[in-house]
């Protein structure tokens, strides 16, 4: 946004890197570990916009570890294990991972996130800002679909939700007790 646009004056980014440093970023800088995914990676995808914009390293390289550790705590995949990624905030035990996950007991397949069982539409956001934060992170030079796990997971996540949400598979009984409240159009 700041390089994209030429018409910035001095006086302009002054006040606009005030306001992101002294108005929003004290609200979303530390993320909210405790909260459903979705919040935190608006957050994330937030702060690490306005670390861009600011030309802020310390507080992009913030951004990125919770992004490490959020995307896997997110996005389900076999390979985790039988239970999804730990993530901050002190959900650790198998009964506070699947109270986190809306009581999913189980994950067989991998694209399950852990809003699929609260809706899709909050799921939606999970995975749009993820997407958001990994296409900034590429313009900047860090292609994390590839170097990372991320790509794998939000296909994974797209592959499933888009399935079911289209009607082209039916809800199985194992996720989320067969019932899945809305659509991922979050009108």
């Amino acid at each position: 946004m700041r390089s994209s646009y030429k018409h910035w004056s001095k006086k302009s980014i002054k006040a606009f890197s005030d306001m992101l440093r002294h108005a929003y970023l004290p609200l979303i800088k530390d993320g909210a570990p405790r909260k459903n995914g979705n919040w935190e990676l608006v957050m994330i995808e937030s702060t690490i916009g306005a670390a861009v914009f600011l030309e802020d390293a310390a507080l992009y390289e913030k951004s990125l570890g919770l992004f490490s550790s959020r995307v896997p705590a997110y996005i389900y995949l076999t390979s985790d294990g039988d239970y999804p990624v730990q993530g901050r905030g002190g959900i650790n035990t198998t009964a506070e991972i699947i109270k986190y996950w809306y009581n999913q007991k189980t994950f067989p397949i991998s694209g399950i996130t852990q809003e699929t069982c609260r809706d899709f539409a909050h799921t939606s956001f999970g995975i749009s800002s993820i997407s958001h934060v990994a296409e900034t992170l590429r313009i900047q030079g860090m292609d994390v679909w590839r170097s990372t796990d991320v790509g794998a997971r939000v296909k994974a996540a797209l592959e499933l939700h888009t399935a079911l949400d289209s009607k082209q598979k039916p809800i199985p009984k194992w996720l989320c007790n067969g019932t899945i409240p809305d659509t991922m159009n979050p009108s």
